[in-house]
């Protein structure tokens, strides 16, 4: 990997965002995880060390022109949310309305563009629980085999940040505890810890 191509910061496209939340594509469990961990802070060689072995230069080059990612500098602009800036005083004869004037809502935040150290609220973002939830059951699929079973059913009954945590720590205890996958936990937990920030 050449130093340019381990500073690239890439960041989802539309069609990358719905792939994560409806699989419409299938792209295979190592693009997928790739995909997630893509989140337009962290740049190519700090999401190749959450994925060890893998080619993660090839990796990104497939998803960018699959049109999942976008090169975070050279790409569409991304939105910003615009200081709202005072009105002028009202002229003193004008009529003042009792209802204050429509001000446009900010645009939302999506879990890809949230921080990486953005603390864990109780009312954690739900496409965030779901990408944190795909990304431990292709693990436990990859590496614990049927023992997995259990562990996944827990995974998916997830629905609030509590319930995460109570999930996040037994996956990480099963993987800790499999040889095939002991090798690879330490690496699987950051990226599960960076995406909801604990």
């Amino acid at each position: 990997m050449t130093a340019t191509a381990s500073r690239s910061v890439f960041t989802k496209t539309n069609k990358g965002s719905l792939e994560i939340t409806e699989r419409a594509h299938g792209l295979p469990a190592r693009l997928r995880r790739a995909l997630i961990l893509v989140d337009g802070a962290r740049d190519t060689s700090a999401i190749s060390a959450m994925m060890p072995g893998e080619d993660m230069e090839r990796m990104l080059g497939e998803l960018q022109t699959m049109g999942f990612i976008q090169n975070g500098t050279g790409g569409a602009p991304t939105a910003r949310i615009e200081p709202v800036r005072a009105a002028a005083p009202a002229p003193i004869a004008a009529v003042i309305p009792l209802e204050p004037a429509a001000v446009p809502a900010p645009a939302p935040v999506s879990a890809e563009t949230m921080p990486a150290a953005a603390p864990v609220a109780s009312g954690l973002d739900t496409a965030l629980i779901h990408q944190v939830k795909v990304l431990m059951i292709e693990s436990a699929q990859q590496f614990l085999g049927l023992m997995a079973k259990p562990l996944i059913a827990e995974i998916e009954a997830v629905h609030d940040a509590i319930s995460l945590k109570t999930a996040i720590a037994r996956w990480n205890i099963s993987l800790r505890q499999s040889h095939k996958a002991a090798q690879h936990a330490d690496q699987y937990v950051l990226a599960v810890k960076t995406l909801v920030g604990i």
